[in-house]
């Protein structure tokens, strides 16, 4: 809601479900920007000492989709998030998709009700609709890589990287959805656990699925994913060697 009260930092993650609390736990983020940037402090209780505490950003130890929150769940119970936003903030379009859907929105200077109306159809283009199909989002991190073995890949595999790290530069990201699709299973379903078929990331509940199958099937795309990114490592390894791929 901040863009229409003229306050700017947070369009960028519009439509994302969950509540508050939850927020700077995950260090949500999506579309270039995460929540912990614009956290200036987190007031929580803390169950060992059984005291209100009120935490600084340095202090929440945010990192990518994590958190000192998330590192020790169960000392932690958040109560209050403290954000510093702006009024005069220039937006956060470098992401892909969000300047395209603005210029099909006819959009030439955007406002950050404009960036965040772009990105909630964005997401309700590509997201399955909760309302419709249970689902808790994008699901899953994408698996940092040295960076000379993401570019590398990169040459072969044009979808993989996911550009460099932003708080390990000689690291990048690998787009974790390509692995999925590669492995193939979007789409797939075990039981009422499923991928969803628009959108790798996205584990589904097709009706009476368990919290424990669906960690079930995490878990196995986890491990596919990474014998994936293995094999795709070891392949150019030895083609390189072999002197069909150039250095």
């Amino acid at each position: 809601m901040e863009p229409r009260w003229g306050l700017c930092g947070l369009e960028n993650l519009a439509l994302i479900p969950g509540s508050v609390g939850a927020a700077p736990i995950q260090n949500i983020g999506a579309y270039g920007v995460e929540v912990g940037e614009r956290i200036v402090a987190v007031e929580a209780w803390d169950r060992g000492t059984r005291q209100s505490v009120r935490l600084d950003r340095a202090a929440c130890a945010f990192g990518y989709r994590d958190s000192a929150f998330k590192r020790d769940p169960e000392r932690w119970i958040v109560t209050a998030v403290e954000l510093e936003l702006s009024r005069d903030t220039a937006p956060r379009l470098d992401y892909a998709g969000i300047g395209e859907e603005l210029a099909a929105m006819g959009i030439a200077t955007p406002s950050a009700c404009d960036v965040a109306e772009a990105v909630i159809r964005i997401r309700q283009r590509k997201l399955p609709d909760p309302a419709v199909i249970g689902n808790a989002g994008s699901f899953f991190k994408n698996p940092i890589v040295p960076a000379t073995q993401a570019w590398a890949l990169h040459g072969e595999h044009p979808r993989l990287h996911g550009g460099v790290s932003r708080r390990r530069r000689t690291h990048a990201q690998a787009l974790c959805r390509w692995l999925i699709d590669a492995c193939g299973w979007k789409g797939t379903r075990e039981g009422d656990a499923g991928v969803s078929a628009a959108h790798a990331l996205v584990l589904v509940n097709h009706g009476n699925a368990t919290g424990l199958q669906l960690l079930d099937l995490k878990t196995a795309h986890r491990r596919l994913g990474a014998r994936t990114l293995w094999r795709c490592a070891r392949a150019r390894a030895t083609r390189h060697r072999r002197g069909v791929v150039n250095a």
